[in-house]
């Protein structure tokens, strides 16, 4: 069943979150039919829109991979899947981190200054 390949290298290359989710929509359309059947209903329901689905679909999918109790290979196919959604979610929070390290503060200093401001 396992023949889908994972899509760390994408997830691990993506800039914006908009990568992020292509990745994991190009994922998703390797799948096969019988390990698409392991995504749970309502990821299916909801679709793989935005960043915001991706952290929705990794805790849907982390809590069908703790609780399957079905074949072993269906159970090592669920669980890559829960994977690749894992992280590609902390792919965006990673994401959200630089950009708010990026972001000056109000008083010109960026976060991850230790410098005091100009005397």
């Amino acid at each position: 069943m396992r023949s889908t390949s994972s899509p760390n290298f994408a997830l691990s290359q993506a800039r914006i979150e908009v990568e992020v989710v292509a990745a994991l929509l190009d994922y998703l359309a390797r799948l096969t039919p019988e390990e698409m059947a392991l995504v749970p209903i309502d990821c299916k329901k909801q679709g793989l829109a935005g960043a915001a689905q991706v952290g929705e679909w990794a805790v849907a999918l982390t809590r069908a991979d703790l609780s399957f109790t079905g074949s072993r290979e269906e159970a090592d196919a669920l669980h890559d899947i829960s994977i690749a959604f894992v992280e590609g979610s902390s792919r965006i929070a990673q994401m959200a981190q630089e950009a708010r390290l990026m972001t000056p503060r109000a008083n010109g200093d960026r976060p991850g200054d230790t410098a005091g401001p100009p005397a």
